[in-house]
């Protein structure tokens, strides 16, 4: 059984079909990455996956359990969290007072039997921020803010993470941090949104290209990169954004 299946989606704003007949499924600790062109559907989907929108049609099935009509609450206590285009924290609040909000706010700061500020610990040495947990989320660079909001999904322990651009605006050296850390998470299903598509090729098991709101194909990265139709609307365009 797939950790997460979605099957037949569709979302409908005023009559035009954002996404319409969308599969797909992703295992155990598999990462799939979703690319096309503007205005595909790939943050729709993300959105339905994590309960900011409700589908017009179709359904999505998490851990054997239909989800499609429950709020984001409780997506999140079955075990998936998100990371946005746009930074999603408290600015006013300190590095660890962000961590201990999302804990209590998400209600599963004692789930593991250890208490929140061992698990906020756990997190800043995860994502490499030990050193500005006193800092004011504002004040974080942009590359460290970044950082702040992959520490907050992960900090719920999720067992499918949802990553929205997780490399937009980052500097080189940071897109390669960030990368590296991606790639060494374990425990969880990962669907990953990415503009810069050697991201997507360096980390993705299979990746899904989304055009029109339809899935135009979907494989290995390299069965990816040679396919002919997703050169023509994606690869070879330049103004594209995955």
């Amino acid at each position: 059984m797939a950790l997460l299946a979605v099957e037949g989606l569709a979302k409908r704003f005023d009559g035009f079909f954002a996404l319409r007949g969308v599969d797909l499924a992703v295992e155990e600790e598999e990462l799939l990455a979703v690319i096309g062109p503007n205005g595909a559907g790939k943050t729709t989907l993300l959105n339905l996956i994590g309960g900011e929108l409700s589908p017009t049609e179709g359904q999505i099935t998490f851990r054997g359990r239909r989800i499609e009509r429950l709020p984001v609450y409780k997506r999140v206590r079955l075990g998936i969290a998100r990371t946005f285009q746009i930074a999603n924290f408290f600015p006013a609040l300190s590095v660890n007072e962000n961590l201990r909000a999302a804990l209590r706010r998400g209600r599963l700061g004692l789930r593991w039997g250890r208490g929140v500020a061992e698990r906020v610990e756990e997190v800043l040495k995860l994502v490499g921020l030990e050193k500005k947990q006193d800092t004011k989320a504002a004040e974080l660079s942009h590359g460290e803010q970044r950082l702040l909001e992959l520490g907050l999904a992960l900090s719920l322990e999720p067992k499918l993470l949802l990553l929205d651009e997780p490399t937009a605006g980052l500097s080189l050296a940071e897109r390669e941090h960030l990368v590296e850390l991606i790639r060494g998470l374990g425990g969880m299903g990962i669907i990953l949104i990415e503009h810069d598509i050697g991201t997507v090729l360096e980390l993705a098991a299979r990746i899904i290209v989304l055009h029109r709101g339809r899935v135009l194909a979907a494989g290995p990265p390299a069965e990816i990169k040679g396919d002919e139709q997703v050169q023509g609307i994606y690869l070879g365009r330049s103004d594209a954004e995955a």
